[in-house]
Parts: structure tokens; C-alpha cells; sequence
């Protein structure tokens, strides 16, 4: 049983190994950080900082498992994006302090890091 579990997922240059930069995985089974505001137009939702720190926990039993987001690509841009729960607080979850130029990212296997062929882009 694996209670209060954190991701903590490292994206690493893979020619040098250096760390680009690192993030909690968001778990795919966790709610949103968002928050429903009515207008009286209708309603909208937005990005609730409050919810972030409730969200990077998950509870794993034995015999079970969970999914990670880790990285979003949109359409056919060439670049991608580190994913988390603050990705919500960004247009199209573009964090740019989290951006990748490569198409291809590969997991480190189970030392839970990322090991990307890429460089960020400046």
C-alpha cells in the first residue's frame, strides 16, 4: 500500500543527463484545480491554487495502479510541455518554463525520471 504518494518527475537532457527542470505529476484519477465562477452570462471555470496542494497525493492499494500525466502536446506543434496541476493556470497548459522541442520523450524506467533527447528551448 503506497499512501500520500508524490510523483516527483525529472525531465533530464539526455545526452548530458543534467536535470532541465523537474514537477509533481499531476494523477490522471485526481480532481482538477479549477473552480466554477458564475457571471450571470453563464458560468466559467478557473484555475484554484487552493486545490493544488490536496491533489498531488494519491492512494495506491496492492494489486492496483494509478496514471500519471506527465507531458502535453497540442495538435501538430513540434513542442511539448511539461504537465502538472499548475499547467491549469496557463493557456492550453503551456507553461513555458516547462517547454520541450522535441516530438519524443522517454521514460527513465522505474527511477521515475524522464529522460528527454532535447534541449529547452531559449
Amino acid at each position: 500500500m503506497s499512501l500520500f504518494t508524490i510523483a516527483r518527475i525529472k525531465f533530464l537532457d539526455f545526452d548530458t543527463n543534467k536535470e532541465i527542470f523537474s514537477l509533481d505529476g499531476r494523477w490522471s484519477t485526481t480532481g482538477e484545480p479549477l473552480q466554477t465562477i458564475s457571471n450571470g452570462f453563464g458560468t466559467n471555470q478557473a484555475f484554484d491554487y487552493s486545490k493544488v496542494p490536496g491533489l498531488r497525493f494519491e492512494h495506491i492499494l496492492p494489486g492496483e495502479s494509478s496514471n500519471l500525466a506527465v507531458a502535453v502536446k497540442i495538435g501538430g506543434e513540434s513542442s511539448f510541455y511539461g504537465f502538472s496541476n499548475y499547467s491549469y493556470a496557463f493557456d492550453f497548459f503551456k507553461n513555458e518554463e516547462w517547454k520541450l522541442d522535441r516530438d519524443s520523450c522517454g521514460s527513465g524506467g522505474k527511477s521515475s525520471q524522464t529522460v528527454c533527447n532535447t534541449k529547452p528551448q531559449q
